[in-house]
């Protein structure tokens, strides 16, 4: 008999499990159900991970905020205390806009020395004969918004008399009034355009800058007389007859450009002198109620901030997490169930045969 054969006789004689086996295989199938709290412990077990994660997490939130919230500077409240307290500036009154231009020009055209003097109460004078740019900041307290609105308008007059003018005024009214002018009067003015600003009201702060334009000015005449006197040879040097086409082209080209440097440096020059000839004046005008300093957090408040803001960037980050997780655990769990029914139906189908 060869294999073939036994495969047939295999095949046609199907083999029936005695009524004893199937017995015992469906007792394997189903087993004794373990008890409810045994159940519970064992997932328990499993899971013990994720239950753990979240009040690690939340601990691990309130020790890093109560940490950096306690050592953490209030610099940023300072800072919030002081932009609160100083008023914007918006456009006013405009006039002067040629001296202006061309003192914003010179600033930005070189560097220059600059002395700046502490707060006082007294006044600083600009030092003639030097050209220089004289800055002063004054900050002034009223007793009220009234006062406030009779001092800005004081402080106007002070200016025309003396021969200045308005750049930008700003007024808020309230009980909490304040108001910011930044006014400009001739050089030789300053000093007594600052003595009669400061007699407007209770002086909180002042700032007196002085920047020496003298270097600037110098370096300018000496460029100017340098590119004049290039000018003039290169103009000489044109009137001749005898230069080629090729020559007197490279002349006429170093010719435009020294013209061009030139009045550059003229300008540069008359910039220097213009803002020099004026000198600039900020004032501020406050009540009491505005001058009052907004209360820094103490270090426990910091520290609540700091927990609350933590917590809730764990939060965003396992929302995004779970958003990005979730597509693929679905699919995870649809396979896992797919599988499990499939080899259940195959185990039950081997049984009933």
């Amino acid at each position: 008999m060869t294999s073939a054969d036994i495969v047939r006789e295999l095949q046609a004689a199907t083999p029936v499990a005695p009524q004893t086996l199937r017995l015992r295989v469906r007792t394997l199938e189903t087993p004794a159900a373990r008890p409810a709290s045994a159940r519970f412990g064992g997932a328990f077990k499993g899971r013990r991970w994720i239950m753990l994660a979240l009040p690690a997490a939340a601990a691990a939130a309130v020790v890093a905020g109560a940490v950096t919230g306690a050592f953490d500077s209030p610099q940023s409240a300072r800072d919030a205390s002081q932009s609160a307290r100083t008023p914007k500036l918006t456009a006013g009154t405009q006039s002067g806009g040629a001296a202006d231009s061309a003192a914003g020009s010179q600033k930005a055209a070189s560097p220059t020395a600059t002395t700046e003097l502490a707060p006082t109460y007294g006044s600083v004078a600009p030092s003639s004969p030097r050209l220089e740019r004289y800055a002063a900041q004054l900050t002034l307290e009223v007793k009220d918004s009234d006062a406030v609105s009779k001092a800005a308008q004081e402080a106007i007059a002070a200016i025309r008399d003396l021969g200045g003018y308005v750049v930008t005024a700003q007024l808020q009214n309230g009980a909490a009034g304040s108001a910011s002018l930044t006014l400009r009067v001739p050089h030789d003015k300053a000093q007594e355009a600052f003595v009669r600003l400061q007699g407007l009201g209770k002086i909180i702060q002042q700032n007196v800058q002085l920047d020496d334009l003298q270097e600037t000015a110098d370096r300018l005449d000496k460029a100017i007389a340098r590119q004049r006197a290039q000018l003039a040879a290169v103009e000489s040097q044109l009137a001749r007859t005898d230069l080629s086409s090729a020559e007197r082209a490279q002349l006429e080209a170093r010719r435009d450009l020294l013209k061009g440097q030139l009045a550059a440096s003229r300008r540069s020059r008359t910039a220097t002198t213009n803002d020099a000839a004026v000198a600039t004046l900020q004032l501020e005008l406050r009540t009491p109620d505005s001058s009052l300093v907004v209360p820094t957090k103490s270090p426990f408040d910091r520290s609540i901030d700091r927990v609350v803001e933590i917590l809730a960037l764990e939060a965003v980050i396992v929302a995004t997490a779970a958003a990005v997780l979730l597509p693929f655990a679905l699919l995870g769990g649809a396979i896992w169930f797919g599988r499990r029914g499939l080899r259940r139906r195959m185990e039950h189908d081997l049984l009933g045969a």
